[in-house]
């Protein structure tokens, strides 16, 4: 793949100090043969987690690159992440 050639430049592993104090979800497709898990999302899970990184949830769904047959499953994953961490309590008024 083209992408390949220019690794080192989508290589996010350089960037995990700017997501320190962040929440992140990260998820990944097992059968993803475009961005296989161990080349690019399982090196990122672990710089994440060897940085020290406190609020890190990783996901995982047996699908394809682009999650074409667990799209539903994956937005449950993103909105119970959402409600779970990002949801402000509304204020009285």
């Amino acid at each position: 793949a083209r992408w390949m050639a220019h690794a080192p430049k989508y290589d996010l592993r350089r960037l995990v100090h700017k997501l320190a104090g962040k929440s992140l979800l990260l998820i990944g497709a097992e059968g993803d043969i475009i961005l296989p898990l161990d080349q690019h999302h399982e090196p990122l899970v672990e710089a994440l987690r060897e940085s020290g990184h406190g609020d890190l949830t990783v996901e995982t769904l047996d699908t394809d690159h682009v999650f074409s047959s667990r799209r539903i499953a994956l937005a449950h994953i993103v909105i119970n992440w959402l409600n779970n961490r990002c949801k402000q309590p509304l204020a009285d008024g």
